[in-house]
């Protein structure tokens, strides 16, 4: 028979088993009832008693005092075996309200600071987690399930792989511990950032945790200011580069100016001064247009036509382009490279102006492409003439100053140039391929993810 919580009797015998002097009852009372039976039944009755109708007398002899020290030892054992029994339930219970107030000293201290605890079984799965845990969240304490499926169904899919890393790696010992940053969709839809850390309490014979205790502090607050402590700092340096590039554009312009009048009054030296005022001036394009992009970038739209006028107004007889230009906004040229490119291109154009037929004004036509199946940037700049018998661009044969030159200065990487001559014809063709240029739309998606 089960007796309820809210039995009369179950609840008077909890409360007679907290009675200390429950010992010297049980004593009292069992030698009371000891020595009643020895005067009832009289001396001469103890005698006769026999067992299970047999002519055999007691199995403790014929002297009744024999009974009365068998029930008084009885009593006494039955005595102290009533109090050693409730000394182990006070110590039991001291036990058990020491662990309870460390466990309450424990969790109020975690959630004290602000964070919200969760208790992991990893073989069930379950996860217990803490009120103010829930509340970080906006959920109430019953809105949310113990279990191990919750904390993955509010993990931001972008963070997902990185924290299962984390956690596979503590898993094989690679680190003393479990953190990781990453975003829990809250009760109203948007996400915070929480650092998570946790640690084993209990591992099996092999060293795995079967049981992890850790805490989730909400960051939110702290990562967005520091988001926009990076971001006042990129802006001043943005404003920086800007203005050290404007100075040296004109710094740039004031040297090609001076060479200009060198090349004035030095006339036999003036088409190798003339070729330094042109590089010199390519290089001032670079630092102007960098000077003007937000973000110091330089869009490969506007870079070629302006090399190309700038060598239309320096080069003697003038030039005539046939500039087109059908490539994205969006292709930005790299930081790193965008000196020697646009020196590369300032060498192709003088080439192709130099080695043009000088009877009439030389015509160039120069076209930009995007090339969205092999993702690259095609730039070919044709001009009427022929290649030397010998030429050979890559070993370097029949390549004048400024080819060399250019030749010395194309990137290892994201560039390819050929020469080729068709009916007359000499075309250049220079591809510009990652990582020389990049998709800006691109880039930036995959910063936002980063973030």
């Amino acid at each position: 028979m089960r007796l309820g919580e809210n039995c009369p009797l179950r609840r008077g015998l909890s409360k007679l088993c907290t009675m200390r002097w429950l010992p010297g009852i049980v004593l009292l009372v069992s030698l009371g009832l000891t020595f009643s039976v020895w005067e009832y039944e009289k001396l001469e009755e103890l005698h006769r008693l026999h067992v299970a109708d047999t002519a055999k007398t007691l199995p403790f002899g014929h002297d009744p005092l024999v009974f009365a020290y068998f029930g008084t030892g009885i009593s006494v054992l039955l005595a102290m075996f009533t109090w050693i029994m409730l000394r182990t339930r006070d110590q039991v219970l001291a036990v058990a309200e020491a662990c309870r107030q460390n466990e309450q000293r424990w969790k109020f201290a975690l959630e004290g600071t602000g964070d919200g605890v969760w208790d992991w079984n990893v073989q069930s799965g379950a996860v217990m987690y803490s009120k103010r845990w829930k509340e970080i969240l906006g959920f109430a304490e019953d809105e949310i399930g113990n279990h191990l499926q919750t904390w993955e169904s509010l993990m931001h899919t972008d963070d997902e792989a990185c924290a299962k890393s984390d956690l596979q790696a503590y898993f094989d010992g690679k680190a003393d511990s479990y953190i990781n940053k990453h975003r829990l969709r809250c009760k109203d839809g948007n996400y915070k950032w929480l650092l998570h850390r946790g640690m084993a309490t209990e591992r099996d014979p092999q060293g795995r945790p079967l049981r992890i205790i850790g805490t989730s502090s909400d960051i939110t607050a702290a990562r967005q200011s520091e988001e926009a402590r990076l971001a006042r700092m990129a802006q001043q340096r943005d404003i920086l580069v800007r203005e050290v590039h404007h100075r040296i554009k004109n710094n740039l312009q004031g040297v090609a100016g001076l060479l200009r009048q060198h090349a004035a009054k030095e006339t036999q030296l003036s088409d190798i001064i003339n070729q330094a005022v042109t590089q010199v001036q390519a290089v001032g394009i670079v630092h102007g247009l960098q000077g003007q992009a937000l973000y110091n970038e330089v869009v490969l739209c506007e870079m070629v036509p302006a090399i190309a006028r700038m060598a239309e107004t320096l080069l003697k007889p003038s030039p005539l382009f046939d500039i087109r230009i059908d490539v994205p906004q969006r292709i930005r040229v790299a930081e790193h490279e965008t000196v020697p490119i646009a020196l590369v291109l300032n060498e192709l154009i003088v080439n192709a102006v130099k080695h043009a037929p000088h009877e009439t004004p030389p015509h160039i036509g120069i076209a930009v492409c995007w090339d969205h199946e092999q993702m690259l940037a095609r730039i070919r700049i044709v001009n009427v003439g022929t290649l030397p018998p010998e030429f050979d661009f890559n070993s370097g044969k029949g390549c004048g100053t400024g080819l060399d030159l250019a030749r010395s200065l194309l990137p290892h990487d994201g560039v390819r140039l050929s020469f080729s001559e068709c009916d007359s014809r000499v075309c250049v063709t220079l591809e510009l391929f990652a990582p020389s240029i990049y998709n800006l739309q691109e880039a930036h998606f995959t910063q936002s993810k980063e973030s």
